[in-house]
């Protein structure tokens, strides 16, 4: 018999106010700029950050906070405030990391700010007050010195070397926030699960279909990672009259994807390199006997994927991908008069395009 194969933004910023509030109690203040000197801000929002409010904007909100003209042009400032705004990846996180620089350039200290707001508004109030707090630790001190209905913010940023001396010996921030949830600094991994159909050409005797389950990971500070498994619907291919060969491929890969691409929140391209091992598998019928082999192909991998988000935690992904064979093993069979020949060659290039729905965790 043949044989067949199986197959909430207001709550963060509260929390990063309870960070600066613990941090003052149990350290001396650290990294924020003496109030008598003055102080210059740059204020850039990278693609996928527009409308974040504008470098005129925030400077008017960081000069209600202090209730005073505290901001410089470059040139007459003694120290520099440095803060770039991006949107992450595709999820619904709004990231601010902010710099404090002396006239020499030196980086006092670093701030990351997040927020999870639908839109940028949250997080310009939360880096409106960081940045007055670098100013002046006591901005914000005075009910009359915070705009109208804004959140409160993070602590100024921790130092990237040991502070100066005089930066050691000032007085902890002032501040009257309730403190109800600790603070977070790092972005989360971002995971999302797809399952969709596969074509190829290249991996079976002719174009082979089959189904395709994967996993992207985005871990903090670090390129996607996309791993996935295939699994493509056998083929029978006659080698003899009354005699046939079924073929089946399975396959498992990785890729790191260093180069994305957004022109708007919803869409995104994807361009990763890596490599995917597989295996052709064969049962045969009427020749004398069954016979059974495995071929293994290693290939590298260069592909390029188009994402779309639908709403919440889906979205569409389509794309294709290229692969070289490095090793690969021929399949041949025995006649009933034991003479071998060859059945199956993969080929040295084989082409692949997938499509499937993503699920983003958590």
């Amino acid at each position: 018999m043949p044989r067949r194969r199986k197959r909430a933004p207001a709550l963060a910023v509260l929390a990063a106010l309870c960070g600066a509030v613990a941090g003052g109690a149990l350290a001396p203040r650290q990294a924020a700029a003496d109030a008598s000197k003055s102080a210059s801000l740059s204020w850039v929002e990278l693609p996928g950050a527009e409308g974040c409010g504008g470098a005129l904007a925030v400077a008017k909100d960081v000069e209600k906070w202090l209730g005073r003209r505290a901001l410089r042009a470059p040139s007459e400032a003694e120290l520099s405030i440095e803060a770039r705004v991006d949107h992450v990846g595709d999820s619904r996180q709004w990231r601010a990391v902010v710099e404090l620089r002396d006239a020499r350039g030196t980086v006092l200290g670093v701030r990351e700010l997040t927020s999870d707001g639908e839109d940028c508004s949250s997080l310009k109030a939360s880096a409106s007050l960081a940045i007055a707090l670098m100013i002046d630790p006591d901005a914000g001190a005075s009910p009359q010195a915070a705009p109208p209905n804004a959140p409160p913010a993070a602590p100024p940023p921790a130092p990237a070397a040991p502070a100066p001396a005089r930066v050691s010996e000032q007085a902890p921030a002032k501040s009257n926030a309730p403190c109800r949830a600790p603070s977070e600094t790092a972005a989360p991994w971002r995971i999302a699960w797809g399952l969709g159909p596969v074509a190829a050409l290249g991996v079976l005797p002719e174009p082979a279909a089959g189904v395709q389950v994967d996993a992207s990971a985005t871990p903090p500070q670090f390129v996607p990672l996309h791993l996935f498994a295939r699994d493509y619907v056998s083929q029978r291919r006659l080698v003899t009259p009354g005699a046939s060969v079924h073929l089946a491929s399975t396959s498992a890969g990785a890729t790191l994807c260093p180069l994305r691409l957004e022109r708007t929140r919803r869409i995104a391209l994807d361009a990763c390199a890596g490599g995917e091992l597989a295996t052709v598998e064969t049962d045969s019928e009427g020749l004398g006997g069954a016979q059974a082999h495995t071929a293994t192909v290693f290939r590298l991998l260069a592909d390029a994927h188009v994402s779309v988000r639908l709403g919440g935690p889906f979205s569409v992904r389509a794309g294709g991908e290229g692969g070289v064979a490095l090793a690969r093993d021929a399949l041949v069979y025995e006649d009933v008069a034991r003479a071998q020949h060859q059945l199956f060659d993969p080929e040295l290039v084989a082409v692949c395009l997938d499509a499937g729905l993503l699920v983003a965790l958590p």
